[in-house]
């Protein structure tokens, strides 16, 4: 079931920025806005990231083996560490051209349909924006994730490309590439922030302080357990795993013992979505 949310996700991204693609470039080269032919090289950019994004949610997919016992779900962190630090390496690479151009006067009016153009990719990316990052929240997929933030940045560059097309009314030509300067900049910036937050994940970073706190509170509430002596989790991709030592009464047996640490695992289970595994150590409890 989450494979096949994440593959209806990545076609209606894919074929959505393809029209876009299209779009930009063809309304850019006619209209001579080198703000809207940057973002024609973006959504290129972004086809090529979405089949690489999209085989990294196949090979994710795979049973845990003799070389990867736990599984292949970090495979979708590496490869949103990478998109991020693609999305960086493009705005680098569009924001010195575009300040090439600047400094060689190299300056044209766009047409004035090239405004609306803008206007309408804006819109177009904002509402994937949305639809992504609610299926992300629902899947808790980094990769679906990555490629929010990915139509956020498209949106946010947009909105920059629809000022700089604005020079067609404004006879200001320098805005054009100004605009396209400063697509350049937020790029790079959205792609460090989500590579650093890949690269976290793929240091074992934690669930976030609420979900911890819901561990710790249906840990708390089976009874039998008489103290949380730890709690520590990481993050997988889209798994958590989870592990606990708990203190019970050092008069039980090892059955009954085992018995309370098997519901601990159910209820952690229960409470937090993806939790694919939990290790329950039980330790004797000391009344001092």
């Amino acid at each position: 079931m989450y494979y096949e949310k994440v593959r209806k996700i990545f076609a209606v991204s894919f074929i959505a920025t393809l029209l876009l693609l299209i779009t930009k470039i063809l309304a850019g080269y006619f209209s001579k806005s080198l703000a809207l032919i940057y973002d024609g090289f973006e959504s290129a950019a972004d086809i090529i990231l979405f089949i690489s994004l999209y085989g990294a949610t196949l090979l994710a997919a795979k049973p845990p083996d003799s070389e990867h016992q736990y599984g292949h779900t970090k495979i979708e962190n590496l490869a949103s560490l990478f998109l991020g630090l693609a999305i960086f390496a493009g705005g680098i690479a569009l924001g010195f051209n575009a300040f090439s151009k600047f400094l060689k006067n190299i300056h044209e009016i766009p047409s004035w349909y090239s405004f609306f153009v803008a206007i309408t990719v804006v819109a177009v990316k904002e509402s994937l924006y949305f639809y992504t990052k609610k299926r992300a929240v629902e899947t808790k997929s980094p990769v679906l994730e990555a490629l929010a933030i990915d139509h956020h940045k498209d949106a946010l560059s947009s909105i920059i490309t629809v000022i700089g097309t604005a020079s067609s009314f404004l006879k200001a030509a320098f805005l054009d590439i100004l605009a396209a300067f400063i697509t350049a900049i937020v790029i790079s910036f959205i792609g460090l922030r989500t590579a650093y937050s890949s690269s976290s994940d793929l240091l074992d970073r934690g669930p976030d302080p609420s979900t911890m706190e819901t561990i710790k509170n249906a840990v708390s509430s089976v009874n039998g357990v008489k103290k949380i002596a730890r709690i520590k989790a990481r993050k997988s991709g889209k798994d958590i795993y989870v592990d606990i030592d708990i203190e019970v009464d050092k008069k039980l047996t090892v059955e009954m013992a085992h018995e309370i640490a098997s519901r601990v695992q159910e209820k952690t289970s229960e409470v937090v979505e993806n939790v694919k595994d939990v290790v329950v150590h039980v330790e004797p409890h000391s009344e001092n």
